[in-house]
């Protein structure tokens, strides 16, 4: 039976989807089209502070006033990007287009996992409402993410503008449809008899936050290890893949669909396996697994490393899921979003001190790095029977 949250799941699918048809090619397109490796640099940076600047604020908005209306300019803002990226003739064009994709991000953030959770618990409240919703929504939109890198990198070549343009019509024409089909924001409803203060709002933000603190420090660390480490995969993964670098470069958009796919399937599993305390207990256990296959990979079969790459994500994913269910289960609704928005900022500034070490890293380990990733999350196994709030 078709319901709100099927419409959320199909709309954030669908969008994600749309951005992922340049998925697998965005940094190339931007280099052949004359941006240097230290622009690019740049342009993430600025990326990164407008993201590290409005992420609290906006999601506070998107609480305080509608989460639907966040996710909707959210939309239109990554429409923007996506056409002015595809029609820059300067680079002066693409750092404004980067702009509207850092707001684009913004936007949406917080706001969209709280409008499906938030949403999600209205029809049901049992325990395991929101570790099914968000296993459910992760196994439809990465098999998704991937089909649509693998059409956007099969279709069409690296400096083609087309696909471009195609995804930022796309998602122009999907943001009228979200205000015509999306279900209503009815946190608003709750809020307008909010008569507190924006500074009284503040204060119990804070409190919220103290709270958290104090009976979920453990969840809260595990979850930024986790985090820190998908980001620094993201980032890293072909140079770390670095013996087999032609295969990757010959089958870029196969091996990131794969990267993609079994990040669906993690999320198959965990809905499979309903609750985030078995889907946690599956995630460790198949970490140490992977952590002894990549010890026999790097010593005999370096050239598969990537195979090693690709199990570290799902292994990454099972976990992250298990641990954002545990988190939204403790946080207040009120502000959800903003809650999500203070840990991606801390996420945030903790990456701006793990990604250059990394870099340091790599240059120094190649792809023994991979190993620092698979024995900090054997660390909190090996140290859980003592932790009571994950």
């Amino acid at each position: 039976m078709w319901n709100s949250i099927n419409s959320i799941i199909s709309y954030g699918v669908i969008f994600n989807s749309t951005r992922m048809l340049i998925g697998a090619t965005s940094a190339m397109f931007l280099l052949a089209n004359g941006i240097s490796l230290i622009e690019l640099g740049i342009l993430k940076t600025l990326q990164a502070v407008i993201i590290l600047l409005l992420d609290i604020p906006l999601a506070y908005f998107a609480d305080r006033y509608s989460k639907k209306l966040s996710i909707t300019l959210g939309v239109i803002s990554g429409g923007i990007w996506l056409i002015l990226t595809g029609l820059a003739q300067s680079n002066e064009i693409f750092y404004v287009a980067e702009v509207f994709n850092a707001l684009s991000m913004v936007f949406i953030g917080g706001a969209f996992m709280a409008y499906l959770v938030n949403s999600a618990k209205r029809l049901s409240d049992s325990d395991n409402t929101i570790h099914n919703v968000l296993s459910k929504y992760q196994k439809i939109q990465f098999i998704a993410m991937g089909i649509a890198a693998l059409i956007g990198s099969f279709l069409f070549s690296i400096e083609s503008k087309q696909i471009w343009l195609i995804a930022g019509g796309t998602s122009l024409a999907l943001a009228l449809l979200g205000v015509l089909l999306l279900p209503k924001d009815r946190d608003n409803e709750d809020l307008a008899h909010n008569k507190n203060s924006f500074v009284e709002d503040l204060s119990n933000i804070r409190i919220g936050l103290k709270t958290l603190k104090a009976n979920s420090p453990s969840l809260i660390i595990y979850m930024l290890t986790i985090a820190s480490i998908f980001q620094v995969l993201i980032q890293y993964w072909q140079p770390i893949a670095s013996p087999t670098q032609e295969l990757i470069a010959a089958n870029l958009g196969l091996i990131f669909a794969g990267i993609l796919g079994v990040q669906s399937f993690a999320s198959y599993l965990a809905e499979k396996l309903k609750t985030s305390e078995a889907t946690l207990k599956m995630g460790q256990v198949l970490n140490v697994i992977v952590l002894v296959c990549t010890i026999f990979v790097v010593k005999f079969w370096p050239e598969m490393i990537f195979i090693s790459i690709i199990l570290l994500f799902l292994v990454n994913r099972l976990i992250n899921i298990a641990l954002q269910s545990k988190f939204h289960e403790v946080i207040e609704s009120q502000f959800r979003s903003t809650y999500d928005s203070v840990f991606s900022t801390g996420l945030r500034i903790i990456l701006i001190v793990v990604m250059p070490f990394t870099g340091w890293a790599l240059a120094h380990l190649g792809s023994n790095i991979l190993f620092i990733f698979l024995i900090l999350p054997v660390f909190f196994l090996l140290s859980s029977f003592r932790r009571k709030d994950v």
